[in-house]
């Protein structure tokens, strides 16, 4: 009877058992209909305090301005998972890992698990670590896992786009950001072949990446980054004629204009202007347009003739200069500070690489011709830089 007895207990655990087990099996299987439940950002949004993050070290550094034009897209390289608990694990793994390496916290902005779940990194506001040089001006997102072979399910996929939309939402992202691959900007696998193929049908992804340029800033007293776009990234016109090669190259001399109008904040609008003051100059009869290169307000530099390139922007100079223009109009407010350290480092980098004379004068182009250019408040910034000269009449002989 004993015997009988515990022979039905063992009888019932086991149904137990085996309906726990169903149940589980039942939910994974419904999962996706669970997810869809939770079809917004807050809902699918683990913060950092519901994933136990420790607290991020001290040096992390807020975006300088927003909303940012680049989204690098990676993956973690590691397990998959499913499960909110597992890939909550997974993701305070990746955090401490990133504390062996010293850096300061988890090296992303966000992550999306396969569990459809977005995982809070660093946010919307902070700079990153994922990406080099491109960390200060870009969102980093990962996919938790390797997707070398095989596509992410359908609702990380989901959670992925539902935080994009978020960002321009916000705010955070420019409405026309570009989407890179992080293996198009820096030797890795990331994110797999699998996933790069299908990213790489996004409306958004762009087959290349813009340069990066690194110079030490002695203001700052650290390196400091800017964008370099080439003509191909602002979709320039090919050129209606020969544009001949400079007459002294180095030139020893760098002048600064402004465009006139407005300034601009995002690629999408610094682009439109490149590309307008190209037609322009086209239209007008031009082979090209006529300055070397353009800096925004979003402290990029767009490629307009180039590095050793016959200009047409300062009558007798343009043989023997380089041009650089500010994008706006600058009589009483100066332009953003990123805008003038763009412009800066861009000369520092032209002298690195022996496209401008290591005794280079500069000079605004309002010294040397007829024009209201640079604006005023523009020039007297000018006055501060490095190599910053009085026009002189030996200046005119050397022409």
């Amino acid at each position: 009877m004993k015997r009988r007895h515990i022979v039905y207990i063992f009888i019932v655990i086991l149904v137990l058992i085996g309906m726990t087990v169903s149940l589980i099996v039942l939910l994974i299987m419904n999962e996706e209909n669970y997810i869809k439940l939770r079809s917004n950002y807050t809902d699918r949004l683990v913060t950092r305090d519901n994933w136990f993050a420790l607290p991020e070290k001290d040096g992390v550094t807020k975006f300088e301005h927003q909303p940012i034009d680049i989204v690098i897209v990676g993956h973690t390289d590691g397990s998959s998972c499913s499960l909110t608990t597992i890939c909550s694990r997974l993701v305070r793994s990746l955090q401490a890992y990133a504390f062996s390496r010293q850096w300061h916290d988890i090296a992303y902005n966000f992550l999306v698990a396969g569990d459809g779940y977005i995982y809070e990194g660093r946010g919307w506001d902070k700079i990153a670590s994922h990406s080099e040089s491109y960390n200060a001006i870009s969102i980093g997102i990962a996919f938790i896992g390797n997707f070398t072979r095989d596509l992410p399910p359908k609702k990380q996929i989901t959670a992925f786009e539902i935080l994009l939309s978020e960002g321009v939402k916000l705010g955070k992202i420019n409405p026309n950001y570009k989407l890179f691959l992080q293996r198009e900007i820096r030797p890795t696998e990331r994110p797999g072949a699998a996933l790069s193929n299908l990213l790489m049908k996004c409306v958004h992804w762009s087959p290349h990446a813009p340069v990066i340029v690194k110079e030490w800033d002695p203001e700052m007293n650290a390196y400091a980054t800017f964008l370099l776009y080439s003509r191909q990234d602002w979709y320039a016109e090919p050129p209606r004629g020969k544009v001949e090669d400079l007459k002294v190259n180095p030139p020893p001399y760098v002048i600064i204009a402004d465009t006139e109008g407005s300034n601009c904040t995002s690629f999408t609008t610094c682009s439109q202007k490149v590309h307008d003051i190209q037609i322009d100059h086209l239209e007008r009869g031009g082979s090209d347009m006529g300055m070397h290169f353009l800096v925004g307000g979003d402290g990029a530099v767009y490629t307009g003739l180039g590095w050793g390139k016959f200009g047409s922007h300062t009558l007798t100079f343009n043989r023997r200069s380089i041009a650089i223009y500010f994008i706006g109009t600058f009589v009483t407010i100066l332009p953003p500070q990123r805008q003038i350290r763009a412009a800066k480092l861009l000369i520092k980098e032209g002298v690195k690489l022996g496209k401008i004379a290591p005794d280079y004068k500069l000079f605004a182009q309002k010294q040397v011709m007829a024009t209201e250019s640079p604006g005023a408040a523009l020039i007297e910034d000018l006055r501060k830089w490095p190599h910053w000269s009085t026009y002189e009449k030996s200046d005119e002989l050397k022409l």
